[in-house]
C-alpha cells in the first residue's frame, strides 16, 4: 500500500455521502448555518482519516485573494465566505487543502521530536526507513524548508513542496468524494 493510499483509507460510500452534501444543488439549498454544520462533518471526517491530533478551529472570514488559509502558529483555518458562496465543491476541495497543510505541519513536528526509541518497529519508522537512507527525497525536510521560505503568490506558489502536496491531495480528494 502506498503512502497515499495509507494516509487516504477513505470509505467510499461514506466519502460520497459527504461529497452529496456539497454538490452544487444540495449546497445551494443550505443556509449558512447548515453549511458550517456540512464544513465540521467533512473536517471531523478528514481530521480521523489523517490522524490529525488537534483539529483545526475553522472560521469564516474575508480574505484577500484566497480561498482559505491554515495558520499553523494558531491551528486555526480560514475559509473565506466568498468561496461558501461560490459553491461547496470549491468550499470542500479549500477545507481539504488546508487540512493537509495542519497534517504537513504536525508531521514536521512529530519528525522534529522524535526520540529514536519510540521509533522500534512503528508504522512511522517503516515509512521513514527509506527517506533517512535517501535524505534527498525527504517530503518532511523539503515541507519545513519550504514553510521558512514559503510563496504566497506567484509561479513559484504552486511548484513549493507544501503546495504541490496539498494540491496532490485536493486531486485524491476529489476522486473520493466527487467520482462515483
Amino acid at each position: 500500500m502506498s503512502l497515499w493510499e495509507d494516509i487516504l483509507k477513505l470509505e467510499k460510500e461514506q466519502c460520497l455521502k459527504i461529497g452529496k452534501k456539497f454538490d452544487e444543488i444540495s449546497w445551494g439549498n443550505l443556509n449558512e448555518q447548515s453549511q458550517i454544520d456540512c464544513i465540521n462533518e467533512l473536517a471531523d471526517f478528514l481530521v480521523d482519516r489523517m490522524k490529525i491530533k488537534k483539529k483545526p478551529k475553522i472560521e469564516l472570514g474575508k480574505l484577500q485573494n484566497d480561498y482559505g488559509a491554515y495558520l499553523p502558529e494558531s491551528n486555526k483555518i480560514y475559509i473565506n465566505k466568498d468561496t461558501l458562496a461560490v459553491g461547496g465543491t470549491l468550499t470542500a476541495v479549500t477545507l481539504a487543502h488546508e487540512l493537509r497543510h495542519a497534517y504537513q505541519f504536525q508531521i514536521i513536528h512529530e519528525v522534529e521530536s522524535l526520540k529514536w526509541t519510540k521509533l522500534y518497529k512503528t508504522n512511522l519508522r517503516q515509512r521513514l526507513d527509506y527517506f533517512i537512507s535517501n535524505p534527498n527525497n525527504d517530503p518532511v525536510q523539503l515541507w519545513k524548508e519550504n514553510y521558512k521560505k514559503y510563496y504566497n503568490d506567484g509561479p513559484e506558489y504552486e511548484e513549493q513542496p507544501l503546495e504541490f502536496d496539498a494540491f496532490r491531495y485536493e486531486r485524491k480528494f476529489l476522486e473520493k468524494f466527487f467520482t462515483e
